[in-house]
């Protein structure tokens, strides 16, 4: 992809119909976009796909809708009729009822603005949806549309061919012991689940969230818990004494404790070998995130008793498949039961997908080489500019001695990098000419406005700023992906939005 990115409000990235990006070319239109206004709504081509209902898949609805006699009645496509028990509980209502439909579930209840926004949450949280390729391919079956968009694809022997280059990513060697499902955010909800069930057993339902961590991630512990004491956040991972002082307390009823390493947005690496040895002194399960630096780079298995990985970043590098892994270490203790109920809950992948994912993911290595070399480069022009405040990587000061405890390799810091500009965030963004939306482990470089995508709550209101400084994040924070371009056209790409200011 070449800079500068002079494309227009709602371009997809890539120019796939499948693609998880999408262009925003000045600060406003963001902000309009989440204030739901519908001429920037309409103008999306694509979004990211939890977010944004693919216009293929709001195609299938609609015929599905026509085919069966369905009007009035609002629908949601789902993978699994565990999906749709699971939504119809959710929504708390008796006016639900779904039934199978070729390579998926077709769910209706009745329509109104709570019960729409209700099942776009659940479906944007769990990751129970389907994917645009496979609604794709049944609008081609019931003759819809005339063909699937052509794209490269692996047909033989996908699944088992993605499992093991992961096996190989996590150096696991043990293939039997990752489990691939359709999206990041479905990875950590099967193993939500399944905790969940096994810890109930021993009276344990609290789940210890440390640091700030990403959106949805930090939703499920919220809304899913059985109730608001079932969720501790300790949003500093320098104080793990008052962790300690917690799990001497309530230890017994901890079912697991999260995070993410580094944490997203501001890349702090936690200390993990104290963190294994508390989650042991109470028998917590622990779940690790490393998606933001990429398993690739570094190895948090050997502390995990499980591991949930994004493979929409990263693996997905073209940035048009929405996937995930689940990576157990077969060295902690009730691993087979945790495995046994994962395989139960979760969503896998739909077959093209994987198909398309077996391409992508044999550039994985060179990929990472190549943006591990471009990051220290960016990150230290960013670091040196007098119109930069603040930068947070993986190598920031303070956080570095623990990423590179875990990392694989002498230069290992992923592609993403936070910064606070010193000035008008608007100007500096609105002039920087890069691609610009949501996601990041791409072979093109993203420029992302975090909060304001992520948080818009917060940064749109007095309080919600407040709240967000008062936890050490700028409401400004500009996150940037690195891409695979010359890492001197980024940097020129960047100074011109700080000329900018």
């Amino acid at each position: 992809m070449e800079i500068p990115f002079d494309k227009s409000l709602g371009t997809a990235v890539p120019d796939s119909p499948h693609a998880v990006c999408v262009h925003f070319p000045t600060l406003k239109d963001v902000e309009r976009y989440e204030e739901h206004d519908p001429r920037v709504v309409e103008a999306l081509e694509t979004g990211y796909p939890r977010f944004v209902v693919n216009s293929l898949i709001i195609l299938l609805a609609d015929h599905i809708k026509d085919k069966h006699q369905l009007d009035g009645r609002h629908i949601v496509l789902l993978n699994s009729n565990r999906g749709a028990r699971e939504l119809e509980d959710y929504l708390l209502t008796d006016d639900c009822e779904y039934f199978r439909e070729g390579t998926l579930t077709v769910f209706h209840c009745g329509d109104s603005e709570e019960i729409r926004k209700a099942t776009k949450e659940f479906v944007q949280h769990t990751g129970t949806g389907i994917s645009s390729r496979q609604a794709e391919d049944m609008l081609v079956q019931e003759g819809v549309i005339q063909s699937a968009y052509e794209e490269q694809l692996d047909l033989h022997g996908a699944h088992e061919a993605v499992r093991i280059q992961l096996s190989q990513i996590f150096r696991t060697n043990r293939p039997d012991s990752l489990l691939l499902t359709n999206s990041g955010m479905n990875a950590f909800y099967s193993v939500f689940k399944a905790v969940n069930e096994l810890a109930s057993e021993e009276g344990r339902h609290i789940w210890i969230q440390i640091g700030w961590v990403y959106l949805d991630t930090g939703v499920i512990l919220a809304k899913f818990t059985e109730s608001e004491d079932c969720l501790k956040v300790f949003f500093s991972i320098h104080d793990l004494d008052a962790v300690a002082l917690y799990l001497e307390r309530y230890g017994h009823r901890v079912a697991a404790i999260f995070t993410e390493v580094p944490t997203n947005p501001l890349m702090q690496t936690i200390d993990l070998v104290r963190l294994r040895q508390l989650a042991d002194s109470c028998g917590a399960v622990l779940v690790l995130d490393p998606t933001l630096a990429s398993p690739y780079n570094i190895d948090v298995l050997p502390y995990a008793d499980v591991v949930v990985n994004s493979l929409t970043k990263y693996a997905a590098q073209a940035g048009d498949v929405m996937m995930g892994a689940v990576v157990f270490n077969p060295r902690r203790r009730e691993v087979k039961e945790i495995i046994s109920r994962v395989v139960v809950n979760h969503e896998p992948p739909y077959a093209r997908d994987l198909a398309r994912m077996a391409v992508e993911i044999q550039s994985y290595p060179l990929l990472m080489k190549r943006v591990n070399q471009s990051t220290v480069q960016v990150a230290t022009f960013l670091q040196e500019h007098p119109r930069v405040r603040r930068v947070y990587w993986a190598y920031s000061r303070g956080y570095r001695q623990e990423f590179e405890r875990v990392a694989r390799w002498p230069i290992s810091p992923g592609s993403v990098i936070s910064f606070e500009v010193d000035g008008d965030v608007r100007a500096f963004f609105d002039h920087c000419p890069l691609v610009k939306g949501p996601s990041f482990g791409t072979t093109f470089t993203i420029l992302c406005p975090y909060l304001y995508l992520a948080h818009y709550d917060m940064v749109s209101t007095p309080a919600g700023r407040a709240e967000l400084e008062d936890l050490g994040i700028p409401p400004g924070l500009m996150r940037l992906s690195v891409g695979m371009e010359p890492h001197v056209d980024i940097i020129a790409a960047l100074a011109r939005g700080l000329t900018a200011l």
